[in-house]
């Protein structure tokens, strides 16, 4: 073994130049070794060795390899921390998390936007004031905003437009529009002539197709059911409000108008009947004799014919059928003043007959 010569100074010049090999050498395996500890640190336990040809990168997948071009594998529980009021944290379970940030957003975990796999849920999450975008797969809820105030809410299987959540004690629908900021509800218009613009179908006929509601959203005010039918219950009117007016063109003069006591308004009606009384004039129509409509009337207090007076207070007067029943009497009364003058006139022939063989007499 060769020693080193104190005195010779090439000896010493030889000496300090492999020592400072020596020491570039440990230095950068030193260097590789804390480069290796921190990936496998900030990778979890990633999967070594990987092959070099793989175009897969996985972070948390222990020994597993990754099966997409870059997965991230949650294996420690998400817990958050404790809110002001002392509420406890919520443990959402096993989650990979990828938080997006800049520098306006800040850095802090509750900056920015959150993509975030809590054992089978999936949230995509903007966590910036007004929460603009909340996506989770497994309330089923989703809410998207603006910062004038657009909004879609996915909720318990209902679709909101226009509010993030429902208010107690309203029945909603599966899709709700609910304006904000003064705007109207909604508009929809047809694309093409012939097309429709909105096309409403019941579960059945004798279901609502169409349903409007008081302010308290409890009471319906008007429906129209599949059949057609439809039905008008005003709210807090008085007996001379209008309940259903119709105007002309001219958005002034009223075609008709209903009030709330039931009273009716318009220029005209118009009732079509199958029958008209004219059967009266026929000969084959039986005209009572007067004799038998005064018994009539005496046992039933009506004309024949007629409805009662508590049959009508029960059941209404149609306009078209007590038409067509005065008409009838009408008709029999001049049928009865034709036979009424041909008896009139018969006496007077035989008064004047009388008068004239009294004459002859004296």
């Amino acid at each position: 073994m060769d020693f080193v010569n104190t005195a010779d100074p090439k000896s010493l010049n030889r000496v300090g130049i492999l020592s400072h090999i020596i020491n570039m050498k440990l230095r950068n395996q030193l260097v590789l070794a804390a480069t290796l500890f921190s990936s496998v640190a900030m990778a979890q336990t990633n999967s070594s060795p990987w092959p070099t040809t793989t175009p897969f990168v996985g972070i948390g997948t222990g020994t597993v390899a990754p099966v997409f071009n870059l997965q991230l594998h949650g294996t420690a529980d998400y817990i958050t921390l404790a809110d002001k009021a002392g509420n406890p944290g919520l443990n959402y379970g096993k989650t990979t998390r990828i938080g997006l940030t800049n520098l306006t957003t800040g850095a802090l975990s509750t900056d920015g936007g959150l993509i975030r796999m809590s054992d089978n849920n999936f949230v995509i999450q903007n966590q910036e004031a007004g929460a603009p975008l909340i996506l989770n797969t497994n309330t089923g809820n989703i809410s998207m905003s603006n910062s004038i105030g657009s909004t879609l809410s996915m909720i318990s299987t209902k679709t909101f437009i226009g509010q993030t959540g429902m208010i107690a004690g309203v029945n909603y629908a599966t899709f709700n529009v609910l304006p904000q900021n003064g705007d109207n509800g909604a508009y929809i218009r047809a694309s093409l002539s012939g097309k429709y613009a909105l096309a409403l179908k019941a579960n059945s006929d004798a279901d609502a197709a169409l349903l409007v509601y008081g302010t308290n959203a409890t009471s319906k005010t008007f429906s129209v059911q599949g059949s057609g039918a439809t039905v008008i219950t005003p709210l807090g009117l008085g007996a001379t409000d209008k309940v259903l007016t119709i105007y002309n063109t001219d958005g002034v003069h009223k075609v008709l108008q209903l009030t709330n006591d039931g009273k009716l308004r318009t220029r005209e009606v118009i009732v079509d009947l199958v029958e008209w009384a004219d059967y009266v004039f026929k000969p084959s129509y039986s005209l009572m004799p007067l004799n038998k409509v005064e018994e009539y009337i005496k046992i039933n207090g009506h004309l024949p014919n007629v409805k009662s007076a508590q049959v009508i207070e029960s059941e209404g007067l149609g306009l078209g059928e007590i038409n067509k029943t005065l008409m009838e009497k009408v008709e029999e009364l001049t049928l009865y003043l034709i036979e009424q003058q041909k008896t009139i006139e018969t006496l007077k022939t035989e008064v004047s007959e009388m008068k004239v063989e009294l004459n002859k007499g004296n």
